[in-house]
C-alpha cells in the first residue's frame, strides 16, 4: 500500500498537534509544577504562595478561644478586613465583637513597602481616639492572644530571605516543603531571630510555622494548620478552617476557628480602612 506525501505531511501534523496539546495539559497541571518542586528556590516557593492563596479582598468571621496553662478557656468573636490597594500594599482592620468586655476594640493597620507598616489601636472605654502602635511594640502580644501585631499582618517578602532546607513529610506521608526565613539585615523589624514554615507541596498551604526569638534563639511558638479547605469557585486558593498557636514560653494557646467568609469586594470597602471610619464608631455592629 502506498501513500502519498501529503497525507503522510497530514498525517505527521496531526500527531504533532495531538502531542503540543498533550504537553501543554501536563504542563498546566499541579504535577508539572511538583516535577519541578526540587529546583525551586525558597523564594519562588513563597511566591507560589502568594500568587495561589492571595485574595484582594476578604471579610472573615472567627471565633478565637484563648487557652491558659491549666486549660481555661475565654472566647473572643472577631471580624477581620483585609483589602489589596493601589499602591500594591494591603490595609487590615481586626475589630472584637464579644464579649462585652472588649466590644469595639480595635487594630487597624496600613501596610507600606519601604517603610515600617502603620498599625493604630482603638479601645473604646479610652475614648474616640486611636492609639499609634510603635514600631518596638510589634513583638508585643495583641489582647492576651498568643499573636503579636507582627504576626497580624502579611509581609514584605523583600525584607526577608527563605532558605530552604531539607524537604519533609508529615505523618501522612505528603511532601512538605521546610524554609528558614530571616530578616535580610538589621534595618528590618521584626520580633523574630528567624522562622521554619512548613508548606504543603501539593497545594502550597502554609501548614505549619515555628517561631525563634529574637534575642535569644528560643523556640518560642507554634502555629499549625489543623483543618483547611478548599475555596469554591477558585481554582487553587485553600483557606484555614481552624489555626492553633502554642506559646510554648508562656504555656499558652489561641484557637482560631472560621465561622464565615465573604471574597465579595462590596464587604470590603476601601472606606472601611480610614481612620475617621475607625474613630466614628461606624465599624461597630
Amino acid at each position: 500500500m502506498t501513500y502519498s506525501t501529503s497525507k503522510i505531511k497530514i498525517a505527521i501534523g496531526r500527531s504533532q498537534l495531538l502531542i503540543s496539546i498533550f504537553l501543554a495539559i501536563v504542563l498546566a497541571t499541579p504535577a508539572a509544577v511538583m516535577a519541578n518542586a526540587a529546583e525551586m528556590t525558597g523564594r519562588e516557593v513563597m511566591d507560589e504562595v502568594r500568587d495561589r492563596h492571595d485574595a484582594d479582598h476578604e471579610l472573615e468571621h472567627q471565633r478565637m478561644t484563648l487557652i491558659d496553662a491549666n486549660g481555661n478557656e475565654s472566647e473572643r468573636r472577631v471580624r477581620r478586613y483585609s483589602r489589596l490597594q493601589e499602591d500594591e500594599n494591603y490595609r487590615y482592620l481586626v475589630v472584637f465583637d464579644e464579649p462585652a468586655s472588649v466590644r469595639g476594640t480595635a487594630l487597624l493597620t496600613w501596610q507600606h513597602s519601604n517603610a515600617d507598616d502603620e498599625q493604630w489601636t482603638r479601645l473604646p472605654a479610652m475614648g474616640r481616639e486611636l492609639r499609634r502602635v510603635s514600631s518596638g511594640g510589634r513583638s508585643n502580644y495583641f489582647m492576651g492572644t498568643d499573636f503579636t501585631y507582627e504576626d497580624l499582618v502579611s509581609e514584605d517578602m523583600d525584607n526577608f530571605q527563605y532558605q530552604r532546607l531539607d524537604d519533609e513529610s508529615d505523618e501522612n506521608g505528603n511532601a512538605l516543603f521546610v524554609l528558614r526565613v530571616t530578616p535580610v539585615d538589621d534595618s528590618v523589624n521584626t520580633g523574630y531571630e528567624s522562622r521554619e514554615i512548613r508548606i504543603d507541596q501539593d497545594n502550597f498551604t502554609v501548614v505549619q510555622v515555628d517561631y525563634y526569638e529574637e534575642r535569644t534563639g528560643e523556640h518560642l511558638k507554634r502555629m499549625t494548620i489543623e483543618e483547611q479547605h478548599k475555596v469554591e469557585g477558585r481554582d487553587e486558593m485553600w483557606r484555614p478552617d481552624v489555626t492553633l498557636m502554642e506559646n510554648f514560653r508562656e504555656d499558652h494557646q489561641t484557637r482560631v476557628e472560621s465561622l464565615e467568609r465573604s471574597l465579595d469586594p462590596e464587604d470590603v470597602p476601601n472606606r472601611t480602612f480610614e481612620k475617621r471610619f475607625v474613630t466614628s464608631g461606624r465599624y461597630m455592629r
